[in-house]
């Protein structure tokens, strides 16, 4: 499943090799319990001082999406 992951402060991400920006967001792989599969994004969500620069948001399955 897919979740977006929407950034709360400037972030420099040496996986994308450039910085993201504040409101924005972007898509990220996470399990069926949204927990992020493990990747770089994985890592960096589980440190406590990095809860400042992100926000999970809820994942949208592939039923959601058809009802819109």
């Amino acid at each position: 499943m897919k979740a977006q992951l929407k950034i709360l402060k400037d972030f420099y991400s040496p996986l994308h090799k450039k910085t993201l920006k504040a409101g924005s967001s972007i898509e990220i792989d996470v399990d069926e319990y949204s927990v992020p599969t493990h990747s770089f994004w994985y890592d960096q969500l589980r440190f406590e001082e990095n809860k400042a620069y992100f926000e999970l948001l809820d994942p949208v399955s592939k039923s959601d999406k058809s009802k819109k």
